[in-house]
């Protein structure tokens, strides 16, 4: 499916790097800013990049059936079950730890050996758990795993970073498409694993020994800093503002919201069969595989700072239909429509912290995907307090409501104007997507 990608002739490679520079100079940098366009990787090495999202999903999510069963496994363990709900999460917070920082790394030793690294050691922190009978233990191998994820993602949207600007979008949007298409497959296989016991669903996490062999054909990458001093303040080697890291974080806790709140609110209108719950994830994982499958084509129609609107308009529609919903079929509509916005989100910010940034794209990334992962441990938090005040439709409903008027108001655009000054003109595409549409 991908054997194209190598297809592509040098010419358009030269003149899709010239572009890059052009519009980046235009927005006042100058062609040493711009990302560096590396060697092209072949066919295994392209496909070694698009599965850093299967990563994700089987180190973060795919063990979540199994906690239940490792709590009653271990019922001389004091506070067994505290310990197993840790073990489901702590994965996801050395993840939002973590990201911030493996851009240093990256730029200090290339995303291919960090990539390399990352894979061996989520085989080996992964599988750990089915030989251990200590839930301490297992709960130190899931936090050193999420620090693999971490580094494995964004080590890979590095690696995408490195193509030719007009190649940023395709890869994206099939990175997003192999995931999806990914947690169709993986959820209901560990759930059969899980039918012979907790241990051998771990076994899934060797999947990373499959994709080593495809990543060490990537071409190495130059080490060190590209376009920036280390001195240089984060925010202004990675172009991200402050707002925009706020409202990552936002669409993180807006994601714990559909996902683990979901069920709660169900139950509130009456819905409590798990076979109709299940409806929930499933139609979330359709509308990302929807979502990706379009991702490229609105990719080379909008850029970045559009797309990042959009988002937000999906996001706070299919949370809205969700909180107004007294039936099944609604809510799943619902949630379709916000699985639609998350899954544009996540490859979106990666090419949003690549149009911005002032040489190596590794540390935007990182604090991006960071903030992203870190807004679902405030969730319970602020969930907790809304549904308190209000009900658990107000959860949804404010969610949404928030979302909303970031869409309306907030523009994430480089020059961005007050909003009373943006609906008195006619929007303006930023140059430096100019390379994407040509």
């Amino acid at each position: 499916m991908y054997i194209w990608l190598r297809g592509v002739r040098g010419m358009r490679r030269v003149t899709s790097t010239i572009l890059r520079e052009d519009s980046m100079i235009g927005a006042g940098a100058t062609p040493d800013d711009s990302a560096v366009v590396g060697e092209r990787p072949g066919f295994l090495g392209t496909c070694s990049l698009m599965a850093s999202l299967i990563l994700m999903l089987v180190g973060l999510f795919s063990m979540a059936i199994v906690l239940p069963q490792i709590a009653l496994d271990f019922p001389n363990e004091p506070h067994a079950a505290l310990f197993s709900q840790l073990i489901g999460s702590s994965a996801g917070f050395a993840f939002a730890i973590t990201s911030p920082f493996v851009g240093r790394f990256i730029e200090r030793f290339g995303y291919r050996r960090i990539y390399i690294f990352s894979l061996i050691v989520f085989a080996v922190a992964g599988t750990a758990p089915a030989f251990l009978h200590s839930l301490s233990a297992i709960l130190t191998t899931r936090i050193v795993l999420g620090s693999s994820v971490a580094t494995a993602f964004t080590a890979c949207a590095t690696g995408i970073s490195r193509l030719p600007p007009d190649q940023h979008a395709r890869m994206l949007g099939r990175q997003a498409l192999v995931g999806g298409c990914a947690g169709l497959v993986i959820f209901p296989v560990v759930g059969l694993l899980a039918d012979h016991g907790w241990r051998l669903p771990f076994g899934i996490h060797l999947i990373a020994l499959l994709i080593l062999p495809m990543a060490l054909t990537l071409p190495e990458d130059p080490a060190g800093p590209v376009g920036h001093t280390t001195a240089e303040p984060a925010a202004r080697a990675t172009g991200l503002s402050i707002a925009v890291i706020l409202v990552t974080i936002f669409v993180g806790m807006a994601s714990f919201v559909a996902a683990m709140y979901a069920p709660f609110y169900l139950n509130s209108i009456g819905i409590t069969q798990p076979s109709l719950i299940s409806l929930t994830p499933t139609m979330s994982v359709i509308g990302s595989i929807v979502a990706s499958a379009v991702y490229g084509t609105l990719r080379r129609r909008f850029d970045s700072s559009q797309m990042f609107k959009g988002t937000l308009w999906l996001i706070a529609i299919g949370l809205l239909i969700g909180g107004c919903s007294s039936t099944m079929p609604l809510f799943i509509v619902g949630i379709f429509f916000y699985g639609l916005g998350q899954s544009t989100f996540v490859p979106n910010i990666v090419a949003f912290a690549i149009d911005r940034a002032k040489g190596n794209p590794a540390l935007g990334i990182g604090i991006l995907m960071g903030m992203l992962n870190g807004g679902p441990i405030l969730g319970p938090f602020v969930t907790g307090l809304i549904s308190h005040l209000g009900g658990p439709a107000s959860v949804f409903l404010s969610f949404g409501a928030i979302a909303l008027l970031l869409a309306i108001f907030y523009d994430p655009g480089e020059n961005a104007q007050p909003w009373w000054r943006r609906l008195l003109r006619s929007p303006v595409a930023p140059q430096a997507d100019a390379a994407y549409k040509s």
